[in-house]
């Protein structure tokens, strides 16, 4: 797993990279970034349609709060988004098997190839799951 603190969101351009404080617990597999301020008005200013102004401390992101901890940071777990841990390189800590042809094991997969052209799968949900079909 890459151990770096940089993230963006799932499906974003390189150039949209943030630094995030630390990571919560993984969310459905997604990283769980906790950002300062000044990253959370970034993240937001990046994503389009979405509002995002202050009650004191407390975000309001498009109609929905959320509290910054006892550091002043806010958990981005909690808002739902798809984030991913990445690095400036392009390195993300999921593979994309939608650039590439297809693993040697995509025909012994139930539901076929093309349902995986546009998911990401993270390291370990591969080695968990296709080893149940590849034998």
């Amino acid at each position: 797993m890459c151990r770096v603190n940089e993230f963006t969101i799932d499906g974003f351009e390189p150039e949209h990279v943030w630094t995030a404080v630390r990571y919560g617990r993984p969310w459905n597999g997604w990283a769980t970034p906790v950002v300062t301020r000044a990253t959370l008005e970034s993240v937001i200013a990046a994503a389009e349609g979405e509002t995002l102004h202050f009650i004191e401390a407390t975000a309001v992101i498009s109609g929905e709060k959320l509290r910054p901890d006892a550091d002043c940071n806010y958990d981005l777990g909690q808002i739902g988004w798809c984030f991913i841990q990445t690095d400036r390189s392009g390195y993300v800590d999921r593979l994309s098997f939608a650039t590439v042809k297809g693993p040697p094991w995509a025909d012994c997969l139930p539901w076929g190839w093309d349902h995986l052209d546009c998911q990401l799968w993270d390291h370990r949900r591969v080695a968990s799951v296709v080893p149940s079909f590849v034998r």
